[in-house]
């Protein structure tokens, strides 16, 4: 039979054979031959001065963040006692002009 696209239909299978056929699978990976690794020389120096130098990183993070938390608040502590006195000078200002 020709269909209307010009094509042939695939020809019909018959279930009873597929029942019967072993399903096509993947073969077992290879594996490399059993040699010595490859050992770089430098890579435990490298991981050692890597760790030493992310340890670096943190204590010094650690140690920039505990001074920022102190320049915050001796920032807001110094603007509280400069508002305070501004506060009591003006107060005292009115007294005078006042009278109170």
């Amino acid at each position: 039979m020709v269909r209307p696209s010009g094509g042939r239909r695939p020809p019909v299978r018959s279930r009873a054979r597929d029942r019967f056929r072993i399903p096509v699978v993947a073969e077992p990976a290879q594996q490399p031959p059993a040699s010595d690794p490859v050992v770089d020389p430098d890579a435990i120096g490298r991981a050692y001065r890597r760790q030493r130098a992310k340890r670096v990183a943190r204590e010094r993070r650690h140690r920039e963040r505990r001074h920022a938390n102190l320049r915050f608040w001796t920032v807001v502590l110094v603007l509280l006692g400069l508002s305070f006195f501004v506060g009591l000078t003006v107060w005292h200002e009115i007294q005078r002009l006042f009278g109170l």
